[in-house]
């Protein structure tokens, strides 16, 4: 941008702030050239950071301009009319292949946090995050977003000063960090036996599906480097599995490498998933296509697939006017799992990503089926605080819309790990066989950080 570009949008924003007498908010956005990988930018930047990676396009959010936190039932609803506002107050120019403003989202499990531990001491039941700077490299372009806090007292001058120290500001902050967490050791109870019990359920008729989770704790010998955790994960990932980095407060990252998108918005158009089923994969080419075809004709795998993919067509039944739906899974293969998955396209009657929000989360791939029910044996049974673990995560714009489901990740507190892994229950799962396949999906994050060689208690 030209100053006399900047001048005139600082002059608007003091403008619309004093005209308002609340706070607005300028945007600028930049082409900046950015290497292919974000992640010696993580290494060098403070927190909090947001990365989404896939593929050749990235995002890094830093900071918070502005920070929108909901909690308790109807969260999606209630994010959706205070981010509406926010947009009102944000003037934006400048170079961007997307509609502006963009803001990073993040829905936990749970609605409300049962309490404080691992994920802190208040962790919202969602939160939309207006970025003070926002990396982002598409393609071979590269784009710096740069997002200032406008008061009604303040001048031009003030709002530039702002921009700028925003382009100084790439060390550290020397502000006192939050407290580290009350970390306990996860308490759960047996998982096959919280496998047996869900299978009576099933069987009984009381939940046609439900997903239970565990976590297990590990100790590193040295705190790992973000640069480095970010490329192992990009290398053990295929093309479409998404890479993801959330910092929280006290020091504590939650990251990992998901294979499942909720759902995209581009231009009006809808594309999600379901993904569900799973075999691990084989140690070698013919036990591989073994599994792979045992995964294919398998009766329990394909009815858990189905009630994933029934639940996602009941909610965009009365939201699309034109929905592509195969007839068949196809083969989802992944560095130590393989999934049954079915891509779905349809072109949206109206784009409220909110309302997909609150249809789609949680799906019965990480809940189950009836929704509330399963939630609240979850809550019971489970005695697992999830928080962003099979939440979501993603970023917006008025026009366009990325969200993920968080899986096959942890968190990270210096030295200490907590890894999550869930399995999903009909009436004919068996309980060792759960038990390995959320073995099988932890593998990914201990190979990551050099534990794969630890058994699991």
């Amino acid at each position: 941008m030209s100053s006399s570009e900047r001048q005139q949008l600082a002059e608007q924003a003091c403008q619309l702030a004093a005209l308002r007498g609340v706070r607005c908010y300028a945007l600028i956005a930049e082409k900046h050239k950015l290497p292919s990988s974000p992640a010696q930018l993580v290494e060098e930047l403070p927190a909090p950071r947001h990365v989404l990676w896939r593929g050749t396009q990235w995002m890094v959010a830093q900071g918070a301009a502005a920070s929108l936190r909901v909690s308790g039932p109807g969260r999606a609803t209630r994010l959706s009319a205070a981010f509406a506002t926010l947009r009102e107050r944000c003037l934006c120019a400048g170079a961007f292949p997307r509609s502006l403003p963009l803001a990073t989202l993040a829905f936990a499990f749970e609605a409300e946090a049962p309490g404080s531990g691992a994920w802190g001491e208040n962790l919202p039941g969602a939160e939309a995050i207006l970025p003070a700077r926002v990396w982002w490299r598409e393609g071979r372009n590269g784009y710096l977003l740069r997002t200032v806090a406008v008061e009604p007292s303040h001048r031009s001058e003030d709002v530039i000063r702002a921009w700028d120290a925003l382009d100084r500001d790439h060390a550290p902050s020397e502000s006192l960090p939050s407290p580290a967490p009350a970390w306990n050791v996860a308490e759960h109870g047996n998982f096959k036996e919280l496998v047996e019990d869900a299978v009576a359920l099933v069987h009984h008729g009381a939940l046609r599906k439900v997903v239970l989770a565990r976590a297990v704790d590990r100790q590193l010998t040295k705190v790992p480097k973000a640069q480095t955790l970010l490329e192992r994960l990009r290398d053990q990932a295929d093309p479409d599995t998404t890479v993801y980095w959330y910092d929280l407060p006290g020091g504590t990252s939650f990251i990992g490498a998901t294979p499942e998108t909720l759902f995209r918005i581009e231009q009006g158009k809808l594309s999600t998933m379901a993904l569900a089923g799973s075999r691990p994969r084989g140690s070698n080419a013919r036990l591989d296509r073994q599994l792979a075809k045992e995964l294919m004709s398998s009766t329990k795998e394909r009815k858990e697939h189905n009630l994933v993919l029934e639940h996602i067509c009941r909610v965009l039944e009365r939201r699309v006017d034109i929905a592509h739906i195969p007839e068949s899974p196809s083969l989802r293969k992944l560095g130590s799992v393989q999934h049954l998955q079915t891509d779905l396209s349809a072109t949206l009657t109206a784009t409220d990503p909110f309302d997909l929000l609150a249809q789609l989360h949680p799906t019965p791939a990480v809940c189950g089926l009836p929704t509330a029910l399963a939630a609240d044996h979850i809550r019971r049974k489970e005695k697992l605080h999830r928080g962003l673990y099979s939440g979501v995560l993603g970023w917006m714009t008025p026009d366009d819309c990325h969200t993920i489901v968080p899986l096959r990740g942890g968190l990270i507190n210096q030295q200490r790990v907590r890894l999550f892994a869930g399995a999903g229950i009909v009436e004919t799962s068996d309980p060792e066989a759960e038990e390995r396949e959320t073995e099988a999906k932890l593998r990914l994050m201990q190979k990551v950080l050099n534990l794969e060689d630890e058994k699991s208690p």
